[in-house]
């Protein structure tokens, strides 16, 4: 094989092939465009950042240079959150240092090559074709860093209809007030349930950021902001050109100071995206030698966000498996375990769409989402800050449902009917399984350690999945004393 593994996918991909090729093995990376061509802000906290640095994947320098904006905080609901998601990080920096280091330390990067398609040996290798007049390109092991658009992905799943959509439409402009352009905003909810009559109905949240440089505040007049909205996949709801309009149309209403954002704002560029919700994720491939990274949830939809904590794991199982030569669909599939926390929140996400035909009160997801905020307020930054990081913890959960039934008892009987019973006790038995997974974690994994240098490899390669199974599935791989307000 020309190397040991294959990164397919660069602007998340870069980071996993970073972490492979420091741990000796030949990494090649594919990207169909150029490199950190999105030229877009991630929106982090300095946790994540500080995970990449411990993996030795950033230096100080770079996070230093690659942070733009420092937000005092952000709102959610009636919360006043520090601490997360509160850096606008230049996506290009990162993408660039990352990449340069990867080619110093031997790491090879084909841009501008889009995959045309792949061979798979369960016995040699894989092969990715590049296209005519080009050569394929061998490894022992594909990983997928493409997302729901990944060819490999869209043939797996060839045929299934998403679950959800999670559509998304906004801007980046400048032309908003200096001094009060301070704060960002996370899942704001002030707008009603939309009736968009033979489209269905909807309802749309908000999440703003200011951006460009705003490293003391009150510097910055650009602020980018989001509407955004949960569907099914039916073909009659709204088209993106609707969620458009209705931005437009809404955005003074959200951001008062706004009369006309025609007139009152500089777009420099326009956002729209959809991210398809599949319940059978972590997406477990039908051959052998490929795996998908696969672990976000789009219930807090964030870019590297939510994935950098499975950098780690994820680079350790590939060297693992490479070790053992552990390359079987079968395999493979235990790096990409049942995740119950990851159910849930895409449980959560599927929950947020209004069926075409639904009675539901206009102010319904208003109501519940400030209970739910101020329950997990009243508890502290334990609660709201994992939630908001995209990990789900059934201790937090349980205190949060018991403070909301006595906040407001007829709201769960309204959840209940609006979710219906089936999909309410899927989740129940999920939030079981976490609280499982964790008893499993703390009870089982000690025993296990002191057996596992006695295994079979292969057997051994399986248990350490487990073990990550259960922890990730608890959420006890989350770190709540390092996750308050920094």
């Amino acid at each position: 094989m020309d190397y040991d593994v294959i990164v397919a996918g660069g602007n998340i991909g870069i980071f996993f092939a970073m972490t492979l090729q420091m741990k000796g093995y030949s990494v090649c990376l594919i990207e169909g465009d150029d490199l950190g061509s999105d030229q877009e802000d991630w929106h982090v906290s300095m946790n994540e950042l500080q995970e990449l640095k411990n993996l030795g994947i950033l230096s100080d320098d770079d996070i230093d240079d690659a942070v733009l904006t420092v937000l005092p905080g952000c709102r959610v609901g009636v919360c006043e959150i520090k601490g997360i998601k509160n850096l606008g990080v230049s996506s290009s920096i990162l993408i660039d240092r990352v990449a340069q280091r990867f080619k110093t330390w031997g790491g090879t990067i084909l841009e501008q090559s889009p995959i045309m398609g792949v061979a798979i040996s369960d016995y040699t290798g894989a092969a990715i074709d590049l296209g005519e007049g080009r050569e394929p390109v061998t490894a022992n092991l594909v990983l997928d860093c493409i997302g729901s658009s990944s060819p490999m992905a869209r043939q797996e799943r060839y045929g299934k209809k998403p679950d959800g959509i999670l559509a998304v439409v906004g801007s980046c402009a400048s032309g908003f007030n200096k001094n009060t352009n301070k704060q960002g905003d996370l899942m704001h909810t002030n707008p009603k349930i939309e009736d968009k009559g033979k489209h269905g109905k909807h309802q749309y949240f908000w999440e703003a950021f200011p951006v460009s440089g705003q490293k003391k505040e009150g510097q910055s007049d650009v602020k980018t902001t989001y509407l955004y909205t949960y569907m099914d996949a039916d073909k009659s709801r709204p088209s993106m050109e609707t969620l458009m309009n209705d931005y437009w149309k809404m955005l003074s209403e959200y951001q008062p100071e706004i009369k006309n954002p025609v007139t009152d704002l500089n777009v420099e560029r326009v956002m729209f995206a959809y991210h398809p919700i599949y319940s059978d994720s972590p997406l477990k491939y039908s051959w052998s030698r490929m795996l998908a990274v696969d672990v976000q949830s789009p219930m807090i939809f964030g870019g590297i966000s939510p994935l950098i904590r499975h950098i780690g794991r994820i680079s350790n199982a590939v060297s693992e498996a490479l070790e053992t030569q552990c390359l079987h669909k079968d395999d493979l599939a235990q790096i990409n375990a049942h995740f119950p926390g990851v159910v849930f929140s895409r449980m959560i996400a599927q929950s947020l769409a209004v069926e075409k035909d639904e009675d539901l009160d206009p102010a319904f997801f208003n109501r519940l989402f400030s209970a739910n905020l101020k329950s997990m307020k009243d508890i502290g930054p334990r609660a709201i800050n994992p939630f908001l990081r995209d990990v789900v913890r059934p201790d937090n959960l349980m205190e949060t449902f018991v403070r909301t039934v006595v906040t407001d008892p007829a709201l769960i009987p309204q959840t209940i009917k609006h979710v219906g019973l089936p999909t309410f006790m899927k989740g129940v038995k999920e939030v079981s399984m976490m609280g499982l997974y964790g008893f499993l974690d703390s009870a089982v994994t000690p025993k296990m350690e002191k057996s596992m240098n006695d295994r079979p490899p292969r057997e051994a390669f399986r248990w350490r999945r487990q073990r990550e199974a259960w922890k990730v599935g608890s959420g006890n791989d989350y770190n709540t004393e390092a996750s308050g307000n920094e």
